[in-house]
C-alpha cells in the first residue's frame, strides 16, 4: 500500500470511528448537546440584545436632554414674547397719555 493510500485509509477509519461514536450516543446525550448549543446561542443573542438596549438607553437619555433643552428655550421665547407685548402695550399707553396730556 502506498503512502497516499495509507493516509486515505487512516482518514476514512477516523471518519468511521467518529461516525460510530456519534451514532452510538444515547438520546439523552444528544438532547443535552443540542440544549447546550441552544443555550449558547441564546446567551449570544441576549448579549447582543443587551448591547443594543444599552445603546437605546443612551440615545433615549440624550433625546430627553435635548427635549428638556428645547422646552426651556420655548419657555424663554414665550416669556420674551410676552414681555415684548407687555412692553409695547405699556409704551402705547404712555404715548397715548403723553399725546393727550
Amino acid at each position: 500500500m502506498t503512502e497516499g493510500h495509507q493516509i486515505i485509509k487512516e482518514e476514512l477509519e477516523d471518519q468511521i470511528s467518529r461516525f460510530e461514536k456519534y451514532a452510538s450516543r444515547s438520546k439523552e446525550e444528544i438532547k443535552n448537546e443540542v440544549s447546550e448549543i441552544f443555550l449558547q446561542t441564546l446567551e449570544k443573542e441576549y448579549k447582543s440584545l443587551d448591547k443594543i438596549y444599552e445603546e437605546y438607553l443612551s440615545i433615549s437619555r440624550d433625546m430627553q436632554y435635548l427635549m428638556d433643552e428645547c422646552e426651556g428655550e420655548m419657555h424663554y421665547i414665550r416669556m420674551e414674547w410676552f414681555l415684548n407685548i407687555t412692553e409695547n402695550s405699556h409704551r402705547r399707553q404712555v404715548l397715548f397719555v403723553m399725546a393727550y396730556v
